[in-house]
């Protein structure tokens, strides 16, 4: 019994630490978040896929590609971190793409729609790499990124450069 309520209370802590597996919308922000520096000595390898880190591994360059980006990415709280609510989402299966908030700054308004693949109960950065084609599969060519709408939205939404006038594409403002 004793061991019964152990094993209860292991349960309970891994599931109250996120070890079962963040949900997309989470995941997302938290790589958001750290791209626009809220997080820079988290490794930025924890975001990919665990075949394409062993493939690093074996390559003897995992933590040289850590090193370096955590070299380049600069603490910063120039931005407001971004919350589930800033997450756009298009999912098909295991496989998915996101977007953040582009209100909440270039450091999101830049980036580029972020593809996903759900392995076991977690989400990973699919980088499209043969070794992680071979375990996981080809990404859905047919799923397009989603476009992001502001809760407040009443139709229009954010993030969308083209002038509607024209139908030319437009700059993204540029918020300093």
């Amino acid at each position: 019994m004793r061991l019964l309520s152990l094993w209860l209370a292991v349960l309970l802590l891994a599931g109250g630490c996120g070890l079962g597996g963040a949900s997309l919308e989470q995941r997302a922000a938290d790589y958001y978040n750290h791209q626009a520096g809220h997080t820079p000595k988290l490794a930025r390898s924890s975001f990919l896929t665990p075949a394409y880190r062993e493939e690093l591994k074996k390559a003897g360059t995992l933590k040289d590609y850590d090193d370096f980006l955590r070299s380049t990415t600069k603490p910063s709280e120039r931005y407001p971190k971004a919350s589930l609510a800033d997450i756009a989402v298009a999912q098909a299966e295991d496989f998915a793409i996101t977007v953040a908030n582009p209100a909440l700054g270039p450091a999101f308004a830049n980036q580029q729609p972020v593809r996903w693949v759900k392995v076991g109960r977690s989400w990973y950065l699919y980088i499209g790499a043969d070794t992680e084609v071979g375990h996981y599969g080809v990404f859905p060519e047919t799923l397009a990124p989603p476009k992001y709408k502001a809760p407040s939205d009443t139709g229009a939404e954010t993030g969308d450069t083209t002038d509607a006038a024209d139908g030319e594409e437009q700059p993204a403002a540029d918020e300093s």
